[in-house]
């Protein structure tokens, strides 16, 4: 009879928390249901196998609390263990967690929580042998969760469109990223097409000057044949007005005079200044003498490169006392020159004049590592730390100092890509006194030294440009991030550094001063056209 008013008991329970339909409170109303099974089918199990005297109802608290007292004389040997984690006594202590949490509620139970100890009462459930009160918590349960695996298939749907999109999402950035990296390659080609273009201006302005200047000398040398002309004009004039008996005779001598044409070689020698034809030769003998020493340009083809006929070639240039000299000048140069100079066939073929092996040998002095030519009484040299030095000796002259130094036969070119110097041979001696030497010694001096930056000189005291020293640690501060820098950057630097003028960052930015310095001394080396990075040289002397 008891065992049939439990079960009547337990389908009111289920009956109850379904009827319910687990509208507001479904994880602690199935609880309470598990609970009330639990209890009708705890309580005669413990009241029958317990050694001690019950009296009166008992809850589930009593159900734990006598299980754990009468464990090892009485329970031990009904079950040792409910489930992998707990024995009878852990478990129904847990049980009486869970009416704890289920009669004191603030708000409805954890899910996880709630089907661990359902599954947990229906084990202990089965240890008693109680298996239609197992049934009925089973019943609980899956009513409680009956609608867990629809839940999980649409989770795993989502879960499925989330990745998709994902997916679509990640390859969306990757093509942005290529994208990106494609408009900075662009804006970097960009940049250095700048630079060229503005380059190619400077070129393009120096080579218009040029034309200016050419247009203005042959300006004045028709202006002197027009006074030429006029000149003759009047002498054949006076001539016909003197009272001679044959100045009929000497009239038509004048005007068979002033109408005999002029050859091509006269007319090119009248139109021309003797420098002029000087920088033609000059021309010619660069044509026709390579360094390689292979095998020279014909004379027709030079002729025509010049845009020269063919009296004006061979009778004027060819044949002049400046060709000459500039053959001289080109062949001891080449010999001067590190890799040397040496030709396999006749030089009277090749230069077009006789020339002896004395005329040829090169005259040169060698100071402090650079080799100094002298051509025409005049010292050349080209691009190295005296050089350089000469430069900054050179602007530190001022305008008027500069053209002194012209006039007295000093200048300072820039030809593809390095210095040019031309000093007189009367000053040289004197600028290698006072000027080189001192420079010699700091540079020598600082080749024996460990490189380190050196204090910069403040604007108000300087005299010339800032020196490769002076730059070196404003553009590594620049660089120590480590990171990729472009070239003009260095230039915003330095201008606002040294407070340079226009014509002074002009100048830094067409020579590349500063980077050349510095990659010279492996402190930044180039990444790409027009952009730097630190060395790990660089950063030691920064630090």
């Amino acid at each position: 009879m008891s065992i049939a008013l439990e079960i009547v008991q337990n389908l009111v329970s289920i009956r109850r928390f379904v009827s319910r339909n687990m509208m507001s409170y479904p994880n602690r109303d199935a609880l309470r249901a598990a609970h009330d099974i639990y209890l009708n089918a705890m309580r005669p199990f413990v009241t029958n196998h317990t050694l001690e005297e019950i009296n009166g109802e008992i809850d589930i608290s009593d159900i734990a609390r006598i299980i754990t007292n009468n464990w090892f004389n009485s329970f031990k040997r009904w079950f040792e263990n409910v489930d992998p984690y707990y024995e009878a006594r852990s478990a129904a202590w847990q049980i009486v967690e869970s009416r704890n949490r289920a009669s004191h509620p603030p708000w409805d139970l954890d899910p996880e929580f709630t089907r661990a100890h359902l599954f947990l009462i229906a084990r202990v459930l089965e240890k008693i042998d109680r298996a239609d009160a197992k049934r009925s918590i089973e019943t609980i349960r899956d009513q409680l969760f009956s609608d867990n695996i629809d839940k999980q298939q649409t989770e795993v749907e989502q879960i499925a469109v989330y990745k998709k999109r994902l997916t679509t999402i990640s390859s969306q950035l990757a093509a942005v990223i290529a994208e990106k990296a494609t408009a900075e390659k662009r804006l970097s080609d960009i940049s250095n097409q700048l630079e060229d273009v503005e380059i190619e201006k400077t070129e393009m302005e120096k080579r218009l000057k040029t034309m200016l200047d050419q247009l203005k000398r042959e300006n004045a040398a028709y202006k002197k044949r027009i006074e030429t002309i006029s000149d003759q004009l009047e002498a054949a004039n006076a001539e016909k007005t003197k009272p001679e008996p044959h100045t009929a005779l000497a009239q038509v001598e004048v005007r068979k005079q002033l109408k005999k044409k002029s050859s091509v070689s006269e007319r090119y020698t009248t139109d021309t200044t003797e420098d002029e034809r000087n920088e033609v030769a000059v021309k010619v003998a660069k044509l026709r003498i390579n360094a390689s020493g292979s095998k020279p340009l014909s004379w027709r083809r030079i002729r025509e490169k010049l845009g020269l006929k063919n009296d004006q070639f061979h009778k004027v240039i060819r044949l002049s006392p400046g060709y000459r000299t500039a053959v001289i000048e080109r062949i001891k140069s080449l010999k001067a020159s590190e890799e040397g100079w040496e030709y396999s066939g006749k030089l009277e073929v090749l230069t077009g004049i006789e020339l002896t092996e004395s005329e040829l040998e090169p005259n040169s002095i060698t100071f402090q590592g650079t080799t100094f030519m002298l051509h025409s009484d005049e010292y050349y040299a080209e691009g190295d730390d005296i050089t350089q030095s000469f430069w900054h000796y050179w602007h530190a002259q001022g305008p008027d100092g500069k053209e002194k130094m012209r006039q007295a036969g000093w200048s300072v070119e820039r030809v593809d890509g390095d210095w040019e110097i031309t000093i007189s041979s009367e000053d040289f001696q004197a600028w290698i006194e006072h000027e080189v030497t001192e420079l010699s010694k700091l540079f020598n001096s600082s080749r024996n030294q460990e490189l380190s930056p050196q204090p910069v000189q403040p604007v108000y005291e300087r005299t010339t440009l800032p020196t490769g020293r002076e730059m070196e640690q404003p553009v590594l501060e620049l660089l120590a991030d480590e990171k990729e820098h472009r070239r003009l950057e260095f230039i915003n630097l330095l201008t606002e550094h040294f407070s340079l003028t226009d014509d002074e960052r002009s100048y830094l930015s067409k020579t590349g001063q500063a980077e050349k310095h510095l990659m010279n001394k492996g402190l930044i080396e180039r990444t790409r056209t027009g952009y730097y990075r630190i060395t790990t040289r660089g950063l030691q002397v920064l630090r």
